[in-house]
């Protein structure tokens, strides 16, 4: 009797499961059409593709909810190039904490209710989908595509951003494009090791410590080299001063603690590249 009942309550769970995705199929399909009419909405779009995605992923069709944010992506890159971002309300990546905080956290701004507001940032928005994909691709143990994937978002979104800047400094940038690349490299390193991970992990790092050399020519931390001469502007002020355009505006403890501190900042650096030789070591020996 109760397999009976728990079989009953099973397929109806299914039947609901299947009506319901049919229904967000449906409604997607006729809001996709609409695309080129006046008043169509990207974020609510968004939202509607969000619920389907929500659904393979409470069933545990994670392949399938990570299709539906992958699909969501390459419709946002259509729009930027196609340079129709009305619905997103300025670049952003100006606020305190964005240059460091953790990519991964999708608890760092209501991002969801920023979106269904109409009120998200171009940065903000980037954020939060990245988050989603990675989120479901930490369930699936695919370590080595996060990383990947991790690495042309932060080199796309840090193209982006320099390309609008707003009110943040070049080095603001920097800041950001290293805690994300470490924030990813600490996330995914309880991953089995492969060498698909080393691999990716070793680009991450590449982008992390290219930072740090940014960084460190900027502040005459470290010699001179001809890649990063002119990474950042200089500015003649009116006395004949010549000065760099902005200060270190970063949150990011780390590295305003290796700024102030030139021995500090070498250990730091000695790491990443022990880090970074460690990866290509196994890279190198399995592949």
């Amino acid at each position: 009797m109760w397999q009976d009942i728990l079989g009953k309550i099973k397929e109806g769970v299914l039947t609901s499961f299947d009506s319901r995705v049919q229904q967000y199929e449906e409604d997607i399909r006729k809001m996709d059409s609409q695309r080129t009419l006046p008043g169509w909405n990207y974020c609510t779009f968004f939202i509607l593709k969000e619920g389907l995605a929500q659904s393979f992923e409470h069933m545990f069709l994670l392949e399938d909810s990570l299709i539906q944010y992958d699909e969501l992506e390459a419709s946002f890159f259509q729009l930027l190039r196609d340079k129709q971002l009305t619905w997103f309300t300025r670049t952003g990546g100006t606020s305190p904490g964005d240059d460091s905080a953790n990519i991964l956290d999708l608890s760092h701004k209501d991002y969801r209710t920023l979106i269904l507001a109409n009120n998200i940032s171009l940065f903000d928005f980037r954020v939060y989908l990245f988050a989603r994909q990675c989120h479901l691709l930490t369930a699936m143990r695919k370590y080595a595509e996060i990383c990947s994937r991790a690495r042309d978002y932060i080199t796309t979104l840090a193209l982006t951003l320099r390309s609008d800047r707003e009110r943040a400094g070049i080095s603001f940038i920097e800041s950001w494009m290293f805690s994300a690349a470490m924030t990813v490299v600490e996330a995914t390193r309880k991953g089995q090791r492969s060498v698909a991970l080393a691999a990716a992990t070793g680009d991450l790092l590449v982008i992390a410590r290219t930072q740090l050399d940014k960084l460190g020519h900027y502040f005459k931390l470290i010699p001179e080299s001809v890649p990063f001469e002119g990474t950042f502007a200089e500015v003649e002020l009116d006395d004949g001063t010549v000065v760099l355009e902005d200060d270190f505006k970063t949150t990011n403890d780390l590295l305003k603690e290796v700024i102030a501190d030139e021995k500090k900042f070498c250990d730091l650096y000695r790491v990443s590249l022990s880090l970074f030789a460690s990866n290509v070591g196994y890279y190198v020996s399995s592949a």
